[in-house]
């Protein structure tokens, strides 16, 4: 199984050095050149899509080509690549976090941070959701969770949720700019609105769930 994650974060590592010094990373934040490359790869285009932006995510540069997608696909696509492609690269930073940082950063972190650990480890999956709302899609974070004492199930779940709103939100406003944003068709407001309301009813139900275990207990 390790061998497995050593060959992937070597196949993340070139993939991602070979886009940046291949000096076409602007490439990736224009429509028609990406629209270009897709439609090459025929049916096959989302999946190049979604690789594209896991071979982007080591160096911090999913943002172009996720803001370009609203040109690519009808809006409702457009965020459910996006969010694949941020979804997938996030759980395999924190798998492989996991598997090879957590045992060896536990003993090691520091009293001051433990506190901060600990309060993660109470309130999973509020915690995430907000950094995925405020940090949207970042390595560092999925690393940080990955070495830390969180629970598989409750990453997994606060990731889905709190990426899904983030990433709408970054191809709603900022890849089309808060003005033509509001000019957006109604469809494109229904689809994040159903975001938005899938996040509050998520977290209603862990709340139910939970004061009726505390009054069990």
């Amino acid at each position: 199984m390790k061998r497995v994650a050593i060959a992937m974060v070597l196949l993340l590592v070139v993939a991602a050095i070979a886009i940046v010094t291949s000096g076409r990373v602007d490439e990736f934040a224009n429509a028609e050149q990406m629209a270009a490359l897709l439609d090459r790869a025929g049916p096959l285009g989302p999946i190049l899509f979604i690789a594209l932006i896991v071979a982007l995510f080591p160096v911090f540069l999913i943002g172009p080509p996720i803001w370009a997608s609203l040109a690519l696909w009808p809006a409702p696509l457009a965020i459910l690549y996006s969010s694949i492609g941020c979804f997938t690269a996030s759980v395999i930073f924190y798998a492989l976090a996991r598997s090879f940082g957590q045992e060896w950063a536990q003993p090691r972190i520091p009293d001051k941070i433990r506190k901060y650990e600990d309060r993660l480890v109470e309130h999973p999956f509020r915690t995430i959701v907000v950094m995925r709302l405020l940090i949207w899609a970042n390595p560092a974070v999925d690393l940080l969770i990955g070495v830390s004492r969180v629970r598989p199930r409750d990453y997994l779940l606060a990731t889905a949720v709190g990426l899904l709103p983030s990433t709408a939100a970054q191809i709603l406003i900022v890849g089309t700019g808060l003005g033509m944003a509001l000019e957006l068709p109604k469809e494109i407001w229904f689809t994040a609105g159903i975001a938005i309301g899938v996040l509050l009813l998520v977290r209603t139900l862990r709340k139910r769930r939970s004061a009726a275990t505390d009054t069990e207990s």
